[in-house]
């Protein structure tokens, strides 16, 4: 059996549309400011954040360990992903 699973975290921080019009806007005018679009800072500013608590991490853990899985794709959407989350997530899938 395959299995899809997407975890998306609660949202922390409000995504900035008055930036992103801004940044068109002035982008009509001159075009430098529409190569911002491309860089982390301004993704940073202008995206929305989630965060997920360590506990979702753990609660997976009985579903990962199901032995009818075979194929499982696992979609994670959270900004503030750091390495003890990344740790966690590591040994339950191994």
């Amino acid at each position: 059996m395959d299995a899809t699973i997407v975890v998306t975290g609660r949202e922390i921080k409000a995504g900035n549309m008055m930036c992103v019009l801004c940044t068109l806007i002035w982008g009509g005018f001159i075009i430098i400011p529409l190569f911002f679009m491309c860089c982390d800072w301004w993704k940073n500013c202008v995206n929305p954040a989630y965060s997920i608590e360590l506990s979702v991490y753990m609660s997976l853990q009985k579903l990962l360990r199901s032995r009818s899985l075979k194929n499982i794709s696992l979609t994670v959407v959270d900004s503030v992903f750091d390495a003890e989350k990344a740790q966690t997530l590591y040994q339950l899938v191994s």
